[in-house]
């Protein structure tokens, strides 16, 4: 939500001063999300977990893709100018006040612009993944919910006939 106001007042800023200011704060905020986004390469995400216990390989590989989609957005040259723009002059403004000015002066409302679009796209489609995701957990446990429902039915079933012998 914050990027896509961002990104609309970037778009329609009357002076300088504002498209500096919207582009400094979207990307701070793309910066600080995809901490989030990309897990430790260690480390196994429960996202990662279920998709492995349940077997669901359609969504395993779309969860490849969007990391894949993930990595190569962090290694483009894109997230150079995202990054010092955040470690210079939007999270921190330098020690060395020449290099905020010359960071800021480089910022390009154009270029920008076509940044926050192509991270929004990321965006969306991790979206529509986690629903899918979501969709597709649902109809596990559902599955899974049953079979504790149809187990529970036979043992109380089971202590029936123990309690009528007795």
């Amino acid at each position: 939500l914050e990027l896509s106001v961002s990104l609309k007042n970037l778009v329609t800023a009357p002076t300088d001063w504002e498209r500096i200011y919207f582009i400094k704060n979207s990307y701070l905020i793309i910066c600080e999300t995809l901490k989030l986004l990309k897990p430790i390469k260690s480390s196994s995400t429960i996202l990662e977990e279920d998709i492995k216990s349940n077997n669901l390989k359609e969504i395993k590989s779309a969860l490849k893709e969007i990391n894949t989609d993930i990595s190569n957005f962090i290694s483009s040259e894109n997230y150079e100018i995202i990054k010092k723009t955040r470690d210079f002059a939007s999270a921190h403004i330098d020690k060395d006040i020449n290099k905020y000015y010359e960071t800021v002066y480089k910022l390009n409302g154009e270029k920008a612009s076509e940044i926050i679009s192509e991270y929004l796209l990321l965006v969306s489609k991790l979206q529509k993944l986690c629903l899918k995701v979501h969709y597709e957990m649902s109809k596990v446990y559902e599955e899974k919910l049953k079979k504790s429902q149809a187990d529970l039915d036979d043992t109380h079933k089971k202590l029936q006939e123990l309690r009528e012998k007795h």
